[in-house]
C-alpha cells in the first residue's frame, strides 16, 4: 500500500544545491515577472537587515532561473561573490509552468490580522524599503498611521492599530 507521501506526480525534483557566484546563473528568457523600484528597495533592506537567507532556484535541466531573478540582479550590483542555489530538474516542457505557479501561488496567501499585527509590533528596522514594504502590508489589512505620530515621537513613524491601537515602528 502507497504512503500518503507516495502521491502521484509529487516526486522530489529537488536534485542539489551548491554555492555559486551569482554571474553563472541565467536569468530565464521566460521569466515574465518584472521588479518595481519599491519591491528592489525592499530587498535590498532584507538582505541589509536579514543576509541571504534562501537560496535561488535552478533548474538543472535547462540551467535557467526558476525562482530568484531579483535576488541574483541585486547580488550582481553589490558584487556579492557566491550565492546558494536549490537545483531542481524540471522537464523543459513543464519549466513554463513552474514560472508561472510559484509566485502567484504565494500571492494567493490571505494574511490573519492578529498574526500580522504581531509580528509588526515585534520588528524594528531603519531600512527604508522594508518600512514601506511593512506600512503597506499594515495599510492591506486596514492598519493605518496616527497624522501626527512622526512629530510627537522623534521623527519615528509609528503605525496604530485603529481595532487595538497596538502601536509599532516598521
Amino acid at each position: 500500500m502507497p504512503s500518503k507521501t507516495d502521491r502521484p506526480g509529487w516526486a522530489n525534483k529537488v536534485v542539489g544545491y551548491d554555492v555559486i557566484a551569482p554571474d553563472q546563473l541565467l536569468a530565464n528568457p521566460a521569466n515574465y515577472r518584472r521588479h518595481p523600484a519599491r519591491q528592489r528597495e525592499a530587498l535590498r533592506g532584507s538582505l541589509n537587515e536579514l543576509g541571504v537567507i534562501a537560496p535561488v532556484l535552478v533548474n538543472r535541466l535547462t540551467g535557467h532561473l526558476l525562482d530568484g531573478h531579483a535576488r541574483v540582479e541585486e547580488y550582481l550590483t553589490a558584487g556579492v561573490e557566491a550565492v546558494p542555489v536549490a537545483y531542481v530538474e524540471v522537464p523543459p516542457e513543464k519549466e513554463a509552468l513552474a514560472l508561472l505557479s510559484l509566485d502567484p501561488i504565494a500571492a494567493q496567501a490571505e494574511s490573519d490580522r492578529e498574526a500580522l499585527d504581531a509580528l509588526l509590533r515585534e520588528v524594528s528596522t531603519s531600512e527604508e524599503g522594508l518600512r514601506a514594504l511593512f506600512a503597506e502590508l499594515a495599510e492591506d489589512v486596514g492598519v493605518t498611521a496616527p497624522a501626527s505620530s512622526a512629530e510627537d515621537e522623534g521623527n519615528v513613524r509609528y503605525l496604530e492599530c485603529p481595532e487595538c491601537g497596538h502601536r509599532w515602528a516598521p
